[in-house]
């Protein structure tokens, strides 16, 4: 199930091209991280932002997350689109309020949004730490250039309390550079897979991993200088210590 708001007409196939830019996770990081990713294209009436996560609003997310009591019980995505819509007049912004759990899953979540829009280019940006979901994201990227011939693009972001990174990977005509933790593994990329990534939230992880705001508001700004860099076709890294306040 997939929800978007626009305020002009939805069916756009067909006409000016747009960009796609798929946020997944609406927890630490993802919260903060759309709201700077909406300032940043405020002005730019071709692109579309949808949101993914199937996690709902508890009382433990309020201390270090976007969002308010009248929030809870929510679905993660789908609170904060709706707290952001008015503000944002010429985005189509959208909710996907489920897990993504394979990668057939976003190969079919993109061909539902290209039967929607004329669709230029595709970003994705990794807002959960979870090492399954960054795998998925990492080689749907070649299969969607395959299959569509377009440019795309993957941001990813992980920390844990105070420690983190932002790496980006494209895919171009003229320019391929890719990185990831699951292209940096040093060993098969199944065996440094754990529980975490394939059961726990983000806030029952940061329960043995503590995260805090700093690191996540750190995290969602370098996602979004990463993201021009990208439209630079220049894409960059990040490593930074938010204790330190060093990148």
């Amino acid at each position: 199930m997939t929800f978007i708001k626009s305020h002009g007409k939805i069916k756009e196939n067909g006409g000016d091209r747009l960009r796609l830019h798929l946020v997944v996770g609406a927890g630490g990081t993802g919260s903060y991280f759309v709201s700077k990713l909406c300032n940043h294209l405020s002005n730019d009436v071709g692109n579309v932002v949808l949101l993914l996560d199937g996690d709902v609003v508890e009382a433990k997310n309020l201390e270090r997350q976007a969002f308010t009591g009248s929030d809870l019980g929510k679905n993660k995505a789908i609170a904060i689109m709706d707290n952001i819509y008015s503000s944002y007049p010429k985005l189509k912004l959208g909710a996907f309020p489920n897990y993504v759990v394979s990668i057939k899953h976003l190969l079919n979540l993109v061909s539902l949004m290209t039967s929607l829009f004329s669709v230029s280019e595709i970003i994705f940006y990794g807002c959960s730490d979870n090492n399954a979901l960054r795998a998925r994201l990492f080689y749907t990227l070649p299969l969607l250039r395959k299959n569509l011939g377009i440019r795309v693009g993957y941001i990813d972001s992980g920390n844990s309390e105070y420690n983190g990174q932002v790496l980006s990977t494209l895919y171009d005509t003229n320019k391929t550079f890719t990185d990831s933790l699951i292209a940096r593994y040093e060993v098969p990329f199944v065996e440094a897979l754990t529980y975490g990534d394939f059961e726990l939230s983000c806030a029952d992880i940061a329960v043995s991993s503590p995260q805090n705001i700093l690191t996540n508001q750190m995290a969602a700004s370098l996602l979004l200088t990463c993201l021009e860099a990208l439209e630079k076709n220049e894409p960059i890294n990040y490593e930074f210590d938010s204790k330190e306040c060093m990148i």
